[in-house]
C-alpha cells in the first residue's frame, strides 16, 4: 500500500514540486542511515542549545534580535525534517511507502518555507554580525554563544545546501522577504512603544535615514543571496545528474543499490505493499 505525498491535508500557495521525497533524501548516493545520522545530530544540538540559551539567557527582550528570531527558525526547520526524514522511514518499513505526486503533504510544504527562510537570513546574520555588530569577547561562554547563534546556522544552511535534495524555486523568494518585513515591522513597533532600538542601524528616531539606508541595503542582500542559492542549488542539481547521483524528482537516476528508480516506482505500483528502496 502507497502512502500518497497528499496524506491528510494539502497546503499548496504555490508549493508544488515533482517528488515529496526530495524533502527526505539527499541529493547524493549516501546511504540512508547516515543522512538519518546527520539529522539526528542536529536535531540534538540545535535544540540543545535552545534549551540552554532559554535556561541561561532568556530575558524580556530576548527576541527583539532577529538572531534569536533566526536560531529559533533553525531548530524548528530540524524539528520538522528530522520528523519527516522518520516518518518517511517508518512508512518504508512497513510497506507503506510515499506515493510520488506534485501536490505536497502539510509537513513538507511547512519544511519547505522554513528551508527558504532560513538558508537566507542564516547567511544575512552571520554577515551583519561578524561584519558589523561583532565585539571581541574573552568570555569563553560568550564565545561559545556567539559561535553557536551566530555562525553555526549560516554553516549549516550551507551543509543543507550542499547535500540534500531540496529544491530553491525562485519565486520563493517571497518568504525570506516577508520575513524580513515581519521582524522590520515588529522593529518599529518595539521603537515606536519607548522600547528603544534593536540595532544602531535601525534608529528610526534618530537617524531615519540611515535607517532608510539600512533596509535598502537589507532588500538588495535578499535578492543577491537567494539568487546565490538559487544557482547554486541548479548546480547541485546539475552536477549530480551529470555524475550518475542525481537524486532530484522522478528525474532521479538511480536508488541507493544501482536499481533504476523509475522501474522501481512502476514495480511498487504494479505490486502495493512491497517495501520501495527509494528514498
Amino acid at each position: 500500500m502507497m502512502v500518497a505525498c497528499c496524506y491528510k491535508s494539502s497546503f499548496e500557495c504555490g508549493l508544488r514540486w515533482e517528488s515529496c521525497r526530495d524533502f527526505t533524501r539527499t541529493q547524493w548516493l549516501l546511504p540512508r542511515w547516515l543522512f538519518v545520522f546527520y539529522r539526528l545530530v542536529a536535531f540534538i544540538y540545535t535544540w540543545g542549545f535552545q534549551i540552554y540559551d532559554w535556561l541561561v539567557y532568556l530575558r524580556p527582550d530576548s527576541y527583539a534580535f532577529v538572531t534569536n528570531w533566526t536560531y529559533l527558525l533553525l531548530a524548528l526547520y530540524v524539528l520538522v525534517a528530522t520528523g519527516n526524514l522518520i516518518t518517511d522511514v517508518v512508512l518504508d518499513a512497513r510497506g507503506r511507502p510515499i506515493k510520488e505526486t506534485s501536490t505536497l503533504a502539510l509537513r513538507y510544504t511547512v519544511q519547505w518555507i522554513f528551508y527558504d527562510v532560513l538558508v537566507m537570513w542564516s547567511l544575512i546574520v552571520a554577515i551583519v554580525y561578524w561584519g558589523f555588530l561583532f565585539r571581541e569577547n574573552a568570555d569563553i561562554g560568550e564565545w561559545v554563544s556567539d559561535i553557536s547563534i551566530h555562525l553555526l546556522p549560516a554553516v549549516f544552511s550551507v551543509i543543507e545546501l550542499t547535500i540534500t535534495a531540496t529544491p530553491c524555486l525562485y519565486k520563493h523568494i517571497v518568504y525570506p522577504i516577508t520575513y524580513g518585513l515581519m521582524y522590520l515591522t515588529f522593529s518599529v513597533i518595539y521603537w515606536a512603544t519607548g522600547s528603544g532600538i534593536t540595532y544602531f542601524f535601525l534608529d528610526y528616531g534618530e537617524n531615519p535615514v540611515y535607517a532608510v539606508i539600512a533596509v535598502l541595503g537589507l532588500t538588495v542582500a535578499n535578492f543577491v543571496i537567494y539568487t546565490v542559492v538559487w544557482a547554486l542549488t541548479k548546480l547541485r542539481q546539475w552536477i549530480a545528474k551529470k555524475t550518475n547521483g542525481c537524486r532530484c524528482g522522478r528525474r532521479a537516476g538511480y536508488d541507493i543499490e544501482g536499481n533504476p528508480v523509475n522501474q522501481r516506482v512502476t514495480n511498487s505500483e504494479r505490486n502495493e505493499g512491497n517495501e520501495t528502496h527509494i528514498f
